[in-house]
This record gives C-alpha cells, structure tokens and sequence, in this order.
C-alpha cells in the first residue's frame, strides 16, 4: 500500500512512496554452471613421443645453427682475406667482388682429415650424383653441350697434376678420373677434352679457367659445384686463397647464375 506524503521537502511537490523495495536484481533461482570439459589425458604413446619429437625439433635447430655458424666463418674468414689482398679497392668496389654467405656449402659432416688421401672420398661424399656414371657415359647426350661439370680449383698446374693423380683407386663413384686444365695445354686439347671425355670432373688453375671461358670453350653456366683445393701450401706457405685472382673469379662464375640463382654452383672448401 502506497502513502501520501504531504509537501515535507517544501517544494510544492506531493510525493507517492512505496513501502515495497524494489530489487535492482531478479531472483533466478540457483543456476548451475556447465561442466568445465576434462582434459583428454594423453596416452602413454603420446607421452614418449613428445620427449623424441621436442629431440628432433631442437636436433634440428642445433643443426641449423651449426651450418649457419659455419657459413658465417667461413664467408668472415675469406672476406678478411680478399680485403687484405685488395687494400686499394673502396667499400663500394670490394662488395663488388665479396662472396656472400649463401655462395659455401656447409662441409662440416665431412669428418676425415682434409688430405690428399682423403680428397676422392671427399668428392664422392658430396658431389656423387654430380659425376658422370659408366652407363651415362653410353648416351651421347652426355658429350655434348648439356654435360654439367665439377670444378677443382688448385693453386698451381703443378698441383693440378697432382690432384688428379689422387683420383685413382676411386673407380667406383669416379669412374673417368678428372680432366686436367694447365696453361701446358694448348686450348683447342683442352675445347676437345671438355666436349668428348666421358669424365665432368675437371681440375684447373684459376688463370686457365678463365681463359677458356673468355675463349667460350667452357660456359660458366655448365658448372655445377666448385671446389676450391685449399690444403697445399707452396715455399710461401700460401695457398690458392692468397691470389687475388680468386675471389672475383667465383664471383664471375656465380653472377652469371643472377638469372638462374636455383642452378647457382655452391662453393665446397676443402
């Protein structure tokens, strides 16, 4: 029941009170929350499959680490080298010449001692799909322009000589031995070699190379690994990475990949 009251605030206003309270809430009743879902509890499979799989992915990573720490050495060491070597060049010219990171192969699982023993096996380790078999050497097709080849980079044609001697005894994954470029030569021997021996193996001094890709008898875009022979030293006690002529030899060789960068040639040190 409502109660007049007069006009006791003196505002010429009569009010109409309500002795009920009204609630600003409504009474429900009790509302019972959904069930909270269980967790599945993994099975024991599970269980001893996430230590194995948390394994492999952080093998995985170490790995990834490793090969880039090695690349970084590795293209460190040399850019320290060519920056000796070419103390006349500016900045802008000598990052002309520089090989980058991504131009090295990691060759760290290759555990041996780097030798001339050692080299045959080296080359057979990495670069085997990449030589020519006995049965590839029955097809035409592997004597002619689409013949692909693995260089060896040597210091001199003295070593050269010598490098190609180590591939004996390894008939099995080098069945056609190596093709030996020397300034001794004459060209058109060396234009001949490339275009009828069955072996895609070559092994050259960096001056001969690039003489006959300057004479177009060999397309830097038909070579498909490098190796740079960096174990001998001469009386100087240096090796083929103290010619200036080195470094911007590969470059050459890899820019002219610029257009076909899947194909690019990765540089193997050994």
């Amino acid at each position: 029941m409502s109660d007049l009251y007069g006009d006791d605030l003196d505002d010429g206003l009569v009010y109409d009170v309500d002795d009920n309270v009204i609630s600003d809430t409504e009474d429900y009743g009790d509302i019972e929350a959904p069930p909270t879902p269980k967790k599945e509890e993994p099975t024991q499979e599970k269980k001893q499959q996430q230590p194995k799989k948390r394994k492999a992915e952080e093998d995985k990573e170490a790995s990834s680490n490793k090969k880039k720490k090695f690349s970084e050495k590795v293209s460190d060491s040399i850019a320290a080298k060519t920056k000796s070597l070419n103390k006349n060049l500016s900045s802008v010219e000598l990052n002309d010449i520089l090989l980058s990171e991504s131009s090295f192969k990691d060759t760290s699982d290759f555990v041996p001692e780097r030798n001339d023993e050692n080299l045959g096996h080296f080359v057979s380790f990495f670069l085997k799909d990449h030589l020519t078999k006995k049965d590839q050497a029955k097809k035409k097709k592997n004597t002619n322009k689409n013949k692909k080849f693995v260089l060896i980079l040597a210091q001199s044609a003295i070593r050269v000589c010598d490098v190609t001697r180590l591939f004996k005894g390894h008939e099995q994954t080098i069945p056609f031995g190596a093709i030996k470029l020397i300034k001794k030569n004459k060209l058109s021997y060396d234009e001949k070699a490339l275009n009828s021996s069955p072996s895609n193996l070559l092994v050259g001094t960096v001056g001969r190379v690039a003489k006959l890709i300057e004479n177009k008898m060999l397309d830097p875009k038909t070579i498909s690994a490098i190796i740079v022979e960096s174990t001998f030293l001469d009386d100087k006690l240096q090796n083929v990475w103290d010619s200036k002529d080195t470094v911007p030899f590969l470059k050459s060789i890899l820019t002219s990949f610029e257009d076909d960068d899947k194909r690019r040639p990765l540089i193997y040190l050994y």
